[in-house]
């Protein structure tokens, strides 16, 4: 019956909306990618990309020359062409993109040119650049690396995806009509270490697993490739059916006996039933992890993919000490700028999942937290069984120790899910 339910779309939602951009391909003169961006742990866009290829197809890695123009916020200079893009989401305007072609020298098929863009105080542009054999340069990826790999000519991107730069739905030959997700090597980040954890893990139905590395014909790593769940992460599944005046953002207090925790206005989708059967998922995957002494530290519904088998399952589970989202974080992470030096533990993670179910079963993925590194006072639909508050809040505990682990959790939903 559940297993019914969780492959059964809610009846009353609509289609959900694309989360991925199609980019023209096709060889052309010059093309412009939609930016990606990069986050703070406060969730600002603080960098991003405009991303150009010149005689080149998108969809094919490698072909053309690629010229990427990388700029951060701005301190100095507030009004100036970098901050206009970030804040309002959208490449660099045309003008500055123009005047910034004008002044590179030697763009070479093949090679990737990057220019590093700020605005000086005086008005001109100061620009750092440098090139690279081919669009992306990688390391070498180990031979003890256990994994099918596929050369780049055998791969072809035809989406981005709006969250994050270097992250396409693509397909591979021969299979042209089945999509994939790729996650590619950039100037920002290299997934290498990702793909040598990941695959270094037993097999495990609770995670998603790359299934090829990508190489050049150097043997260099230029990215990955995972299966595709047409409905993605957990936080975009619950939050896009609603119209824009049906979201709200619950604005937590801090835990206390006088505390007052704000209204639920958001309308519940979901039957109680679905979302238990994720939060068991969820929970199932995190205690399997801790099994097998891997401590996350990062867990949220963003991290969290509704399969197309109506399962929930991990992505993005590599133990970064340097990562972490500042609302579902524990107390012990107050002192920020020294929280990369904590360990990860299992009471870490078991913080993270309390907020993570409390956000799934009322479905307030939109919150905020009135003191970042204190407990929060959840508020709780009076329709929510009280079975399910106790065990959500035993996750909240401010002192670590007093934290029901993952594998209690876990035992919980177990006995009350069929």
């Amino acid at each position: 019956m559940l297993k019914e339910r969780l492959q059964t779309a809610h009846p009353n939602r609509e289609p959900l909306p694309e989360h991925w951009f199609r980019f023209q391909t096709g060889h052309l003169p010059i093309s412009i990618d939609t930016p990606g961006f990069h986050y703070d742990h406060n969730g600002n866009i603080f960098r991003s990309a405009t991303q150009i290829l010149v005689n080149g197809d998108r969809a094919v890695m490698d072909s053309g020359a690629a010229i990427d123009i990388i700029y951060s916020r701005n301190k100095d200079v507030e009004d100036c062409p970098e901050n206009r893009a970030l804040d309002a989401r959208q490449c660099l305007d045309w003008a500055t993109t123009k005047k910034i072609l004008t002044q590179i020298d030697d763009t070479l098929l093949g090679w990737k040119t990057e220019v590093t863009l700020k605005t000086l105080r005086n008005g001109s542009m100061d620009l750092q650049t440098t090139h690279h054999k081919h669009h992306d340069v990688g390391n070498t990826l180990p031979d003890n690396v256990v994994i099918d790999r596929l050369p780049v000519s055998a791969i072809r991107l035809h989406f981005n995806h709006r969250s994050g730069l270097g992250i396409y739905k693509a397909v591979i030959a021969p299979e042209w009509g089945k999509y994939r997700v790729f996650k590619g090597v950039t100037e920002f980040s290299n997934p290498l270490q990702d793909l040598e954890f990941f695959a270094s893990l037993p097999h495990s139905d609770h995670l998603i697993r790359p299934t090829h590395a990508v190489v050049d014909e150097s043997g260099n790593f230029r990215g990955m490739l995972m299966d595709f769940h047409y409905a993605g992460n957990l936080a975009e599944y619950v939050t896009d059916p609603r119209l824009d005046n049906e979201c709200s953002c619950a604005d937590l207090p801090p835990f206390g006996p006088e505390a007052t925790p704000p209204l639920l206005e958001n309308t519940v989708l979901f039957p109680l039933e679905v979302k238990l059967g994720w939060a068991r998922d969820i929970a199932a995957a995190v205690a399997w992890l801790h099994q097998q002494g891997v401590f996350w530290g990062d867990l949220h519904l963003h991290n969290v993919i509704l399969c197309n088998d109506g399962r929930c399952r991990l992505i993005d589970y590599y133990p970064d000490p340097s990562v972490w989202t500042p609302r579902y974080s524990p107390p012990e992470l107050i002192i920020a700028e020294r929280a990369r030096e904590l360990p990860l533990t299992p009471q870490r993670d078991a913080f993270h999942l309390g907020i993570a179910l409390w956000a799934l079963i009322e479905e307030a993925v939109d919150f905020t937290r009135e003191v970042q590194w204190v407990r929060p006072c959840l508020p709780w639909r009076e329709s929510t069984p009280r079975w399910l508050v106790d065990v959500v809040e035993s996750c909240l505990a401010t002192d670590p120790n007093e934290r029901s682990s993952v594998q209690d959790v876990y035992d919980v939903l177990l006995s009350h899910v069929e």
